[in-house]
């Protein structure tokens, strides 16, 4: 069976979701072969970025063999999961076919940067992008040794980097260290390793715990800390603001009292005019009264006396009226015969006329 090398640098990643609240993120990337051979498969840890915070660069080598049939045929693929190393929780992941990535069958030392969007478990699209180079290898064996090639396995110099240290080394540290100089010779130094490598595994988890415990009493005593500089914040604008109500309050009782005052005194300077004037109007009325009688005790008598008169002058006008009659009658009858006369006049002068004509 074929199998071929494939060469990958993790490089960087940038603008990846935040995970944690306060502190940095610490991200680090497991490497793995997904749908092979599971001596091939097993994962790889890249180095901690411990400053990089959302845009971490890590540029850690990695090694995996590969059946070349298998990433041909799009049964492997190559996964990346990035972690935060801050309570070891997953930011997102990357998951690239390997058949997208396979090259020639020929030895290649050409080296391809690609970069793939990071995604969430489900595989919906996540913040953040992923940076990585691969190159692939010639076509060879597989090795023959069972388990993991050393190929695949970090070097001992590089724990320190791939593994999250507690702020001290542990006991078991430093015991693991001082048996490797002293059994290296004896158990072979590749077999050692991998059992320090385990065992590094394993005892960092509870470290990573203890991490990860301190990180959230930091996150929370901080958070606490921050709560109650905005609670006596909160407080100090409250009082504030009662102070201030309480001085609006004052203030609008003595407008309040200000205003009543001026409103009575206004009311008792237009009152006196008021009355005043109420006075002089009953005054005036009285003196009408007055004047009234006055005029009525002067034009009964007139009345009484002008009626007297009035009787002797309407039958002198009833006596004129009918003579004006009379003599316009009589005028009238004279006008009437008058203008008979005429009229006979006119009469005779047409009928001269047309005798006249005739003969």
């Amino acid at each position: 069976m074929a199998y071929r090398l494939l060469e990958i640098n993790a490089m960087s990643a940038k603008d990846l979701k935040k995970v944690t609240l306060i502190s940095k993120m610490r991200p680090y990337a497991v490497v793995s072969i997904s749908g092979g051979d599971p001596r091939a498969s097993q994962p790889q840890w890249t180095a901690v970025d411990r400053s990089g915070n959302a845009s971490p660069t890590w540029n850690f080598p990695l090694k995996f063999f590969v059946e070349e049939s298998a990433a041909r045929s799009n049964r492997l693929g190559v996964t990346f999961k990035i972690r935060c190393e801050r309570g070891d929780k997953d930011i997102g992941e990357v998951h690239v076919p390997l058949s997208d990535l396979i090259g020639p069958t020929e030895d290649g030392e050409l080296l391809h940067s690609v970069t793939y969007q990071v995604r969430r478990p489900s595989g919906k699209p996540n913040k953040g992008e992923l940076n990585f180079s691969y190159k692939w290898g010639p076509v060879t064996a597989y090795p023959a040794q069972v388990g993991p090639s050393p190929v695949s396995l970090p070097h001992p110099t590089e724990y320190d980097r791939l593994l999250p240290q507690p702020k001290k080394k542990n006991w078991l540290a430093k015991f693991l260290c001082v048996l490797g100089k002293l059994c290296g010779d004896v158990i072979g130094n590749s077999n050692f390793r991998l059992i320090q490598y385990r065992v590094l595994v394993e005892s960092s988890s509870v470290c990573l715990v203890r991490e990860a415990v301190h990180g959230l009493r930091e996150s929370t005593a901080s958070r606490t800390s921050r709560l109650q500089q905005e609670m006596s914040t909160m407080q100090d604008s409250g009082s504030a603001v009662k102070a201030e109500w309480k001085e609006g309050i004052d203030a609008n009782q003595n407008l309040r009292a200000q205003f009543s005052s001026d409103m009575s005194s206004t009311l008792e300077d237009v009152d006196f005019p008021s009355k005043k004037l109420m006075s002089s109007i009953d005054h005036s009325l009285q003196l009408d009264h007055d004047a009234c009688g006055n005029l009525d005790s002067m034009i009964l008598p007139c009345c009484g006396e002008l009626r007297e008169p009035k009787g002797g002058h309407y039958h002198n006008i009833v006596e004129i009226m009918k003579n004006a009659g009379k003599c316009l009658l009589s005028e009238y009858a004279e006008l009437e015969l008058r203008l008979k006369q005429i009229f006979r006049i006119f009469d005779l002068e047409e009928m001269v006329i047309k005798m006249a004509h005739c003969t």
